[in-house]
């Protein structure tokens, strides 16, 4: 059954080349006098002959040796079970045949794992299973919070460029990343955000200008870790916490926001109506209640 399943997929590969052999060779042609109409092709299979990767489109080409170029594109992905689990939409590519890419400069549509991610120009390899994003990214996902309420945090991140590993579910940002969500405001150079299951995320780790914020305070260093599983944040590199007019300095400082609790080592704090010549070099520990300090 699976060498069956498998010569039919390598027999429809090939009428759909013999059928694009017959394509005009000008590079704009109107999609009406494209030659394939509702292309649908396996590109990728499990071993025991179920599509995994399945890819179509409205019509379809061949642009030169090796390159088809298509309109009306989806890709979709499928588990072992032949359960959807993820799908890119985009208007015009060209599928490498050789090296199985799908190339655009056109917008594309992400969705898995309720995470929809949008961009414009953008480039797929099936080898390492990524999606990327070339300019303009835009992603929401609905997050659930740490709580038992039941509630759903809309989460917004913006950045120039975008990489999707689908199948580990990591999303990799760089270039003006700038997260909004109701939790914490958030910008920096580089972004990588695991996911684990629908809307939760595993971890995140930011590197690069780091700079967080909400309505307590704000959060500076040159990289922050994120855990979920203990709903913790660690920034390392010129850390430094500001709030209530307060100002906390030191090389690692580590946030448990649910407890408001955080540690730092080693620290400077500088409190309200101190001057300059006043501030110490102390060991801190930051919990719920007043500040315990101890230093010369």
């Amino acid at each position: 059954m699976t060498r069956l399943r498998k010569t039919y997929a390598a027999a429809a590969a090939g009428l759909f080349v013999l059928f694009c052999c017959a394509s005009f060779a000008q590079e704009s042609v109107p999609i009406e006098h494209y030659p394939v109409k509702k292309l649908k092709v396996p590109v990728e299979l499990y071993e025991d002959g179920t599509v995994k990767i399945l890819l179509l489109a409205d019509a379809a080409r061949i642009k030169r040796k090796d390159e088809t170029e298509m309109v009306g594109v989806t890709v979709q992905f499928f588990t072992p079970k032949s359960i959807e689990e993820g799908r890119v939409e985009a208007g015009k590519c060209v599928y490498h045949s050789k090296i199985k890419a799908v190339m655009s400069e056109d917008n594309v549509r992400i969705e898995k794992d309720g995470v929809v991610i949008t961009g414009t120009g953008f480039e797929w390899k099936s080898g390492d299973e990524t999606f990327e994003t070339i300019r303009n990214t835009y992603v929401e996902f609905l997050r659930k919070p740490n709580d038992d309420s039941g509630n759903t945090n809309l989460t917004v991140i913006t950045s120039e460029y975008m990489k999707f590993d689908y199948y580990r579910s990591l999303v990799l940002f760089e270039k003006d990343v700038r997260v909004d969500d109701p939790m914490l405001d958030l910008t920096t150079d580089n972004l990588t955000i695991a996911f684990e299951g629908t809307n939760s995320i595993k971890s995140v780790a930011a590197s690069g200008n780091v700079r967080g914020w909400n309505d307590k305070g704000e959060a500076t260093g040159n990289k922050a870790f994120y855990l979920a599983g203990e709903s913790k944040v660690i920034m390392t590199g010129d850390a430094k916490v500001t709030g209530n007019g307060s100002v906390l300095d030191g090389d690692k400082i580590t946030v448990w926001p649910d407890e408001n609790r955080m540690t730092c080592e080693p620290a400077k704090l500088v409190i309200p109506g101190s001057k300059k010549s006043d501030e110490v070099d102390v060991d801190v520990e930051l919990d719920e209640g007043p500040i315990k300090a101890s230093g010369e």
